[in-house]
């Protein structure tokens, strides 16, 4: 999230975090999970991604954890089998 005043980004609230957390137990629970094309079509976009960074071993929407104008700190293996969760740039 950036700082309407500065423009920097800001990390990402925990409420949010805890949000993302649940949606995606909820979508590999079975519940909200999105089919197995727009999980191959999602990965395929998001690994072009220049904005997509690897951090630890896991790949991330832009820095972990800090939400941005382009980017939303997810883990992307998690974001792209929820069903309605979308790109912040729109690629999906």
């Amino acid at each position: 999230m950036s700082c309407r005043s500065c423009g920097k980004s800001q990390p990402v609230p925990i409420r949010d975090a805890a949000s993302a957390a649940r949606k995606t137990i909820s979508a590999l629970a079975g519940s909200n999970r999105a089919t197995p094309e727009q999980i191959e079509e999602r990965a395929t976009l998001c690994r072009e991604c220049p904005s997509k960074q690897r951090k630890h071993g896991i790949d991330w929407c832009g820095f972990p954890l800090v939400k941005t104008d382009e980017t939303c700190g997810c883990v992307v293996w998690a974001k792209i089998r929820v069903a309605g969760e979308e790109c912040p740039q729109r690629k999906w």
